[in-house]
């Protein structure tokens, strides 16, 4: 059975144009369709296979009535592709559905829950959800598995630019429920609510200048850049132009709004971009409180002014172009410093941070960090930079911030150390726009920078002093090293692209063009601020930051009630929880001295009181200029603590303290100090602001400040009851051995040792706090038992234990809480044992306190084995008894679970039990019970009782069942039970009672009264009788052995006992023969000889022949026992010999053997079995017998020799072996022994034939026996003529060809005739004889293999002898073998012509030129008519005639023969080129080319005339032609009739499918137009596959299907594809029938969309319908007649309308329905 995709190989037995049939075997035949020969077809469309060729093919399909179509292996590749690709489409088809579906039955779920959650819950209730989802206009939220929505406008109060600066996804937010929506099934939420409104309504009540003034102006007059949004203009950027506030910006305090001012209507023409000088005032209060906007204003006045922005940057760049000298100094400092102070990615990261951070509103700021090209981009909607501002960051100077203790900065160099890696810097910050660019041209030249910038110069007088003044800096210019470009602003209209439209939307933006290749990679700024973002935890300590995006990741941080909350939008962990606790340090020279800090302040200024200018420092009055001025100026600082918590609000510590923990708002690299909480403060750093300065005093103040307050705020976090309040201590002191460190950890550990001592911050068991000294350790684990007070009171203390459930762990440090006592239980034992509290406790205590107790007791039993011992806690009737009591009691036995079943049955014996069951106590785990196998034995000694009925001996045995360490053995050795006769005795030694057992084995039996199943386990099994009872006393048992062997079928290792006992005798012979092998075997060895006598007979019944019987059937070689068996004296192993002998060879690397008789050989051997069979002869039964005889072989050479001495013949080469000379047997070992010892043998020559029948029955017989291979063995060397290539007979052969008469005689049966095939004899089953037989049945013989040499010239020369055959051969079939022969030289056929025939045949030429040519020439030349007559012969029969060839030369009668059916002046050219017949070029000239002697003029007239004729007839039809054409226009090439006219309308009809379209471009058009369809009607639905072809690359559906509507109405429709409007449009019969249906319609598909047209406007505009049929129906008259009615009976019949335009009255498709779903009637590809 084949199967689809099956590859086999076909034969190509037919071929045509639509492709190949394949015959498959016995698999049938299938067909190949050209379109499916992919690989099979060449470039040029020809087939690369031929008939008869086998290709390999593959089983494409297979139909119901089982016609297999085929396809090559490359085209079934291509369709198992497309297969897959559907299977794969299908799929992906239903995924999507499933998903569709599922997504529906969500959207049900969730809109239930929504609908539930609304019922549940009211408007204003507050939620903690999280962003899923950030758009443009909205954020989704998730509440569990709810989703809701919070719109733009109730996020915040303010208005929102992007929402993505507010909220990102993963965010953790409190919601507030506000609306449910039924229709939409959507839930409202809101932000805002839970925020406080923008501003106090109060601030509405300020009127202009009132507000102004609060935001720090005194003036209403500003300059502002004008910007239009919409219809709307505005003046923004306001920058103040009043003499004391110059340069300061309109910004709205709160949130860092760059306020601006409205533009109404004005006679000055606003133009973008330019400044203007405006007045403002506020807007009404009723709108701006209805727009929640404080600070909205408008523009009074307007006047064009300079762009201060550009003013100031210009002025900036000028001002340093006048001193080469300081441009240096600062170029060369800022360097250092920056590469000092900011060496590291992360560092320059923390300070655009600090800096954003400082420039905070106060609601606070976000930082949005990302990257662009080679931009690294910082922007933050803190305050925009102000006059001030650009002032410090384009000075070398301190910054801004130096008097704001506030602010984290105070170095104005530090936000210019930021461009150390950058080549390009690019700020957008309210009205300025500008660079700092390292690689600016003006920077590269000196006099370009110093002469053509500088305001001074004037003059070249001016010029050539300031060239003389700095001729020293300008011979050393070294370009931008040289000028501090970092302080060189240049103005910027435009920034780059790469930044984005919105780089100038923040307050601040800033660009870094550091460039790709540092931002990115593994060690770039990318991977390095990434590793920043990652750990929020740097955000603790800073001031006013709320979040940081960094592309993809957001981190924000709120601060509330003492919490401080870090979200992520990244990790597993996306909130964090932190308490936060601030110490107002005190700044004053008081604390400083209290402290010995070598420190003080000395105040330079003072204002109403109020300190403006002041300095540190030392005892000697030097000043420390590392210490800000801003700290002195103020009398505190803040100090302050970060521990994580729980949700719950409960501490949790770092206890591990593996992270860095040092702040001075951003962390530091300080790992010396690790705590287990975040430390803040204001520390002197060093200049990478990295490291805490070790050698500050200040810092000395700090940590002795941050160690008092930690064990301060330990107290506070005791007294509100944390459990992990000690935790935030640190367990050990500071390691003071590190030079950097060493300083301020002296300060703290002092500070921290002193705290510890002298401060309450241990919560005691009483509730209170104490001090360390004043606490103990409980490590036994007792007062939590006993309770704390009671535990002090035991052990007589005046201490406290901290508070149960208190985490004190880190109290156990003893280096560091040194005065804490721990308490141990060895150093308690002694006083727990002996304290009567405790045993009074014991007695009140609960159960469930007792339970603990003896818990407690259990864990420490190992201290407590006193205590344990001396309770007494067993209970019996005299009293309370302790386990040491017990033990010295041997009749005491505490009651357990397993005891209590036989309690009364011990207390019978004499025992007591206790009252309570010991396995239920609570302390049952605490004391060691007593052992059960002492308890056994106990019990034991006191049986056997005669008193115990049989229950209570089962009972007893049922517990002792169950005791550990008292197993099965111990309970059956017991002397509990009797036996049958009534004595007791161990159940070990007694079986179940049976009524068969005999009487005698009564001792051994259970007494049959006291028997249950319970005891069986213990009792000897009926099967172990014999081993347990029977093999052990069977010296007590009078009973006969063989009866006992009979009864009980003993082992034979107790057989074996016996023979070791008795010896081998003949009473054990009856148990021996019914043994195993084994014991059998036994028995044998232990006999010694066997005596046989001549005078005696041994019957089957004799000693003698049984043992001789076990022998053989237990020794595999009986002949080893030979040695113990004697006749007469002699021992039988001495006069054996074998009869066979072996001749082994190997063939075809096989291991051969063929065994001949040795009496065959050698006659005289035959009486050597004399002795052997007299010894037989003695014994009644002689079967076997003779394997007793160990016969030996006789050796192979010495046999050979004796052979050669007795057939006459010598030792070595013979050379033949004559008839009769010996028999099969001698000859075959004579031939075998010879080639053993000499490989080519040439002698021993043997003529078969001439041999006695007997001889060639034996030698048959033995060839055939042991299967040997007559064409290798070494046997038949000389006997393989006598087979090999050998027939059996059959009138096919000769007899010559045939084996002996007498060996196929012999071969009298099936197997020996296959014998004698499989040796080289054919049979008639042959290719050989068929061949034969087809040839003489004149039949192909095309269906056999192909013959070798030998066979092909043997056939021929039978088909030449044989007798009863006429030849020659005249069949068809027989010439064509023969001929087909003829080329074979082994066949040795000879063809020759026959030219006494040919003779015959043939006429002289006779025309006058030839006879006046041959009177002087020769050869003369004959014609004959056809071609040659030739004879095939084989010897001298011809075998067959045939004609062939087209001339010839008779060399002997020199005659020329000429074929007249060739062309005769070629031929004879050929002939005389060839120079073999006496005719040559010059004869061939005067015969052929000087005209003599071609054609007759006859033939010449005639032949002239015929051409006359065809001429004539060729101009009437160009005539007919010309008149046609004028008439009709250019005839159609496939149209061959001419019209039929008939009326107005023509009708023509033509042969045939006129369609000028291959059937492939048919398709393609078909399968276009309905996927054009598909596409246009999406809402219909159409067959299955509609739109796609089948394997052949047909269409599954052509032009007529059925589709439904969307009410589920039958549209039958005809859809056409018709692109070619120059062509006929054409509807078959099929199409037609489907139009004229009810409802049915036409469309029509043009190529860009498709039209449904009507078929009456079809019909009615045509002028000419051409109807073409084939007429390959028409060849009976009858149908023609039947014409008018019978139209759908031709095939292809088509109605053409040649002026077919598609009518305007259509209407497309898309504009017309709305579903389709489709039925497809079965049509053909005609419908296309």
């Amino acid at each position: 059975m084949i199967e689809i995709g099956y590859k086999i190989i076909g034969t190509v037995n037919k071929i045509n144009e639509d492709g190949c049939y394949c015959s498959l075997g016995t698999s049938g035949f299938g067909f190949m369709p050209k379109n499916l020969m992919d690989g099979l077809i060449g470039e040029d469309g020809n087939y690369l296979f031929s008939l008869r060729d086998k290709i390999e093919v593959c089983v494409y399909k297979i139909d119901k009535k089982g016609f297999i179509l085929l396809s090559s292996e490359k085209s079934y590749e291509a369709f198992q592709e497309r297969q897959k690709e559907r299977e794969e489409h299908r799929k992906i088809i239903m995924e999507k559905k499933e998903e569709k579906r599922r997504r529906i039955e969500e959207r049900k779920a969730k809109s239930a829950i929504r609908e539930s959650f609304a019922e549940q819950f009211e408007p204003g209730m507050v939620f903690e959800s999280e962003v899923v989802q950030v758009k443009k206009n909205k954020a989704v939220i998730r509440i569990g598995d709810i989703e809701g929505v919070i719109p733009k406008e109730e996020i915040d109060w303010n208005e929102i630019n992007k929402l993505e600066d507010l909220l990102y996804e993963g965010e953790k937010v409190d919601v507030v429920f506000v609306e449910y929506d039924p229709d939409n099934k959507r839930l409202f939420f809101s932000l805002k609510y839970l925020k406080e409104r923008p501003y106090e309504e109060s601030y509405y009540d300020l009127d202009n200048q009132q507000l102004l003034s609060w935001l720090g102006h005194s003036s209403i007059t500003f300059v502002g850049v004008a910007k239009s949004y919409g219809n709307r203009t505005f003046v923004e950027n306001l920058y103040s132009y009043d003499y004391g506030t110059k340069g300061k910006l309109l910004v709205d305090p709160i949130y860092g709004y760059n306020l601006r001012a409205l533009v109404y209507n004005t006679n000055v023409d606003i133009e973008d971009g330019k400044c203007y000088k405006v007045n403002i005032k506020l807007i009404p209060k009723e709108k701006r409180l209805e727009r929640n906007q404080l600070f909205q204003f408008f523009c009074t006045s307007l006047e064009e002014v300079e762009n201060p922005y550009q003013l100031d940057v210009h002025k900036a760049f000028i001002k340093r172009t006048t001193d080469p000298s300081a441009n240096q100094t600062i170029s060369g400092l800022l360097k250092t410093v920056s590469k000092d102070m900011y060496s590291s990615k992360d560092r320059m990261f923390f300070e655009l941070v600090q800096n954003a951070d400082d420039a905070s509103a106060s609601k606070g700021v976000l930082i949005d960090v990302f990257t662009s090209g080679d931009y690294l981009v910082v922007c933050h909607n803190g305050y925009s930079f102000n006059k001030d501002d650009f002032e410090a960051i384009t000075t070398a100077a301190n910054g801004t911030k130096k008097a704001n203790e506030n602010k984290t900065g105070y170095k104005g160099i530090g936000f210019k150390s930021v461009f150390t890696d950058s080549e390009k810097v690019f700020i957008s910050t309210g009205g300025y726009k500008f660079m700092f660019d390292r690689d600016e041209e003006t920077f590269k030249d000196f006099d370009r920078f110093y002469i053509d910038n500088n305001p001074m110069i004037v003059n070249l007088e001016l010029k050539q002093k300031f060239l003389e003044l700095y001729e020293l800096e300008r011979r050393k210019f070294d370009k931008t090293n040289s000028i501090p470009w970092q302080l060189e602003p240049i103005w910027v209209d435009e920034f780059p692209n790469e930044l984005g439209s919105d780089f100038s939307r923040p307050n601040v933006a800033i660009a870094l063009k550091i460039g790709e290749h540092k931002l990115s990679g593994e060690n770039g700024y990318v991977a390095a601020i990434d590793e920043i973002i990652r750990n929020p935890i740097f955000m603790l300590f800073l001031r006013n930051t709320n979040r940081i995006d960094f592309n993809d990741r957001s981190i924000s941080k709120s601060y509330k009630n003492n919490i401080i909350t870090l979200k992520n939008s990244f990790n597993d962990k996306r909130v964090e929880l932190f308490e936060r606790v601030d110490f107002e340090i005190p700044v004053t020279n008081e604390s400083f001295e209290k402290n010995n800090v070598d420190i003080r302040i000395v105040v330079e200024e003072e204002d109403e009181g109020k300190i403006t200018e002041a300095k540190f420092v030392d005892l000697k009055n030097q000043v420390f200029e590392n210490i800000p001025k801003k700290i002195a100026i103020t009398n505190a600082t803040t100090l302050s603590f970060a521990v994580p918590i729980n949700e719950d609000g409960t501490l949790n510590p770092i206890c591990k303290r593996t992270e860095i923990s040092m702040f001075a708002f951003l962390p530091t690299l300080v790992k010396d100090f690790k705590f287990p909480f975040y430390v803040n403060a204001n520390f002197i750093l060093d200049p990478p602001r990295q490291r805490i300065l070790g050698d500050n005093p200040w810092n000395f103040y700090l940590m002795q400040e941050i160690a008092k307050n930690l064990v301060r705020w330990c107290a506070t976090l005791s007294s509100r009851g944390d459990i992990n309040a000690l935790n935030v201590l640190i367990p050990d002191f500071f390691e003071e051995d590190t030079p950097d460190t060493r300083q301020l950890a002296e300060h703290f550990n002092a500070s921290y040792k002193e705290a510890i001592e002298s401060e309450s911050f241990i919560q005691n068991h009483n509730g209170g706090l104490s001090k360390q000294n004043e606490i103990l350790i409980d490590k036994t684990g007792l007062s939590v038992i006993i309770g704390a007070q009671l535990f002090c009171d035991v052990i007589g203390t005046n201490k406290a234990l901290p508070k149960i459930g208190v985490n004190s762990t880190i109290l156990e440090k003893r280096s560091t809480f040194e005065q804490i006592e721990v308490v141990k239980l060895s150093n308690i034992s002694s006083q727990l044992s002996k304290s009567e509290l405790l045993k009074q406790w014991v007695k009140t205590a609960s159960p469930e306190q007792l339970s603990q107790f003896f818990e407690w007791l259990k864990k420490n039993k190992d201290g407590c084995e006193e205590l344990v011992k001396a309770l007494p806690i067993f209970e019996f009737e005299d009293g309370y008894k302790s386990r040491s009591e017990i033990q010295n009691d041997t009749l005491r036995i505490i009651t357990t679970e397993k005891i209590l079943p036989i309690r009364d049955i011990l207390g019978h014996l004499g025992f007591y039990c206790s009252v309570g069951v010991f396995d239920n106590q609570p302390f049952f785990e605490l004391v060691d019970g007593q052992k059960e196998k002492d308890i056994f034995e106990i019990i034991s000694g006191k049986l056997p009782c005669d008193t115990l009925s049989v229950e209570d001996k089962m009972s007893l045995i049922r517990v002792f069942d169950e005791f550990n360490g008292v197993g099965d053995t111990m309970i059956s050795n017991l002397v509990l039970f009797n036996n049958e006769i009534g004595v007791p005795k161990p159940l070990a030694g007694m079986t179940e009672y049976k009524e068969s057992y005999p009487i005698w084995l009564h001792p051994y039996v259970l007494h049959q009264d006291e028997f249950s199943e319970e005891l069986s386990k213990y009792l000897i099994e009926e099967s172990s009788v014999f081993d347990k009872i029977i093999s052990i006393n069977y010296d007590d048992i009078d009973v006969p052995l063989f009866d006992l062997y009979q009864q009980f079928d003993w082992p034979g290792s107790f057989t074996k006992k016996l023979i070791d006992k008795y010896g081998p005798v003949d009473t054990l012979l009856d148990i021996i023969e019914k043994s195993d092998s084994s014991t059998q075997q036994y028995f044998l060895s232990k006999i010694t000889r066997i005596d046989l006598k001549e005078t005696e007979k041994y019957d089957k019944e004799s000693f003698v022949y049984r043992v001789l019987k076990i022998a053989l059937s237990e020794l595999d070689d009986p002949s080893a026992f030979s040695y113990k068996i004697y006749f007469n004296d002699h021992c039988i192993k001495d006069f054996s010999i074998k009869d066979s002998v072996n001749c082994e060879y190997t063939a075809n690397g096989e291991n051969k053997k063929v065994t001949l008789s040795l009496a065959r050989l050698l006659p005289n051997y035959q009486d050597q079995s004399g002795l052997i069979e007299k010894v037989i002869n003695l014994f009644e039964t002689k079967s076997g017998l003779e394997k007793f005889f160990d016969a030996k072989h006789k050796p192979t050479a010495e046999l050979y020799g004796e052979l050669n001495t007795l057939l006459g013949i010598p030792h070595q080469m013979y050379n033949a072996w004559k008839p009769g000379l010996g028999n099969a047997q001698q000859y075959l070992f004579s031939v075998f022994r010879r080639k053993q010892c000499w490989t080519v043998l040439k002698g021993m020559q043997i003529q078969l034939d001439k041999e006695s029948d007997e001889f060639i029955v034996e030698l048959m017989e033995l060839l055939y026996s042991n299967n040997i291979d007559i064409a290798t063995s070494p046997f038949t060397y000389h006997l393989k003529n006598y087979f090999t290539d050998k027939f059996f007979n059959c009138d096919y052969v000769f007899v010559a060809e045939c084996i002996l008469e007498r060996i196929e005689k012999w071969a009298d049966d099936p197997k020996k005739k296959d014998y004698l095939v499989r040796n080289g004899v054919r049979d008639v089953s042959c290719d050989a004889i068929r061949f034969r037989q087809l040839f003489l049945e004149n039949k192909s013989v095309d269906e056999l293999g192909p013959l070798a040499d030998k066979d092909l010239l043997t056939a021929v020369d039978f088909f030449a002898n044989a007798s009863g055959y006429q030849r020659p051969f005249t069949g068809e079939c027989q010439k064509e073998i023969l001929l087909k022969l003829r080329g074979n030289k082994a066949c040795k056929l000879i063809a020759k012509c026959n030219f006494e025939k040919l003779s015959s045949i043939s006429r002289e030429w006779e025309s006058d030129e030839y006879k006046e040519w041959v009177e002087n020439h020769y050869p003369p030349i004959f014609f004959f008519d056809g071609k040659l007559p030739m004879d095939l012969s084989y010897g001298n029969d011809i075998l067959v005639q045939f004609s062939e060839g087209d001339y010839i030369y008779d060399s002997n009668k020199r005659l020329l023969y000429v074929s007249r059916n060739v062309e005769l002046e070629t031929t004879l050219l050929n002939i005389a080129k060839e120079g073999k017949s006496g005719l040559d070029i010059e004869d061939f000239e005067e015969l052929c080319m000087k005209g003599k002697a071609l054609y007759s003029k006859k033939e010449i007239e005639t032949k002239d005339e015929q051409i006359s004729t065809l001429i004539k007839d060729n101009q009437e039809k160009d005539k007919l032609l010309r008149k046609y054409q004028e008439k009709y226009g250019n005839l159609d090439d496939e149209i061959d009739e001419e019209p039929i006219v008939g009326g107005r309308n023509v009708v023509s009809v033509a042969k045939g499918n006129n369609s000028t379209m291959s059937k492939d471009k048919q398709f393609d058009a078909q399968i276009e137009a309905q996927r054009f369809l598909m596409q246009a009607m999406k809402s219909w639905s159409f067959p299955d596959g509609y739109g796609e072809t089948n394997e052949l690359g047909i269409p599954n559906h052509f032009s007529t299907v059925e589709v439904l509507d969307e009410s589920g109405n039958t549209i039958p429709i005809v859809l056409k594809s018709y692109k070619r409007n120059t062509e006929p449009f054409k509807i078959n019969t099929e199409e037609w029938d489907w139009i004229i249906q009810d409802g049915a319609d036409l469309l029509i598909y043009d190529g860009s969309d498709i039209k449904r047209h009507d078929i009456n406007d079809l019909v009615r505009n045509q002028a000419n319908v051409s109807i073409t049929f084939s007429t390959e129906n028409l060849d009976i008259e009858e149908r023609i007649s039947a014409f008018s009615d019978s139209l759908h009976y031709f095939k292809e019949l088509h109605f053409d309308f040649d002026s077919f335009n598609i009518s305007k009255k259509a209407k497309s498709v898309k504009d017309i329905y709305n579903t389709n779903i489709g039925i497809q009637n079965n049509l053909s590809d005609e419908d296309l």
